[in-house]
């Protein structure tokens, strides 16, 4: 998978679901301090940028709610981090910070989310969590689910999941 970014390809090797080798440490993204999500074998895969100072703040919630939906006028992303705080961990990806949008037809749909930090050799997967896709109109949406994400057995269908 390559996505054009300030000039230069951002590269994701995949295996599934496994980010195998990925240039995004590398890439202007990372070096301002962002995020990339990449959606690949039926999971969402959260790249995280080295400077972060805050890695348990993505990493010890219970689930993320995935919700796409117009950010400023741009198709976006709000990802939560449940931790049934009062205040949970969010963040909001706009175009260049993810490789694609699931349709609006894959909303209620249960899948991994893994979250990635830069490794000595390859990426590094430092937490997995259920998570759940919906959709809405109008972002930010920060609303809590009735009933938690669960990791199903069998991976997203092919139209949302296969790629390199």
């Amino acid at each position: 998978m390559n996505t054009q970014n300030d000039s230069h390809f951002l590269e994701i090797f995949n295996n599934g679901h496994t980010i195998t080798h990925t240039n995004f440490w590398e890439s202007q993204i990372a070096r301002k301090g962002f995020f990339f999500l990449s959606i690949n074998g039926g999971a969402a895969r959260l790249l995280v940028p080295e400077n972060f100072q805050s890695l348990q703040n993505i990493t010890s919630c219970d689930y993320i709610i995935l919700t796409r939906g117009l950010w400023l006028g741009s198709p976006s992303y709000e990802l939560l981090f449940e931790d049934h705080s009062d205040a949970p961990y969010m963040l909001h990806m706009t175009y260049g910070s993810y490789d694609r949008l699931l349709p609006a037809s894959e909303a209620g749909r249960d899948f991994p989310l893994l979250v990635y930090v830069r490794g000595e050799e390859h990426p590094v997967i430092v937490s997995r969590k259920p998570a759940r896709y919906r959709f809405v109109s109008q972002l930010p949406w920060m609303k809590p689910i009735k009933f938690p994400p669960v990791i199903p057995d069998a991976p997203l269908s092919q139209k949302t999941g296969a790629h390199s």
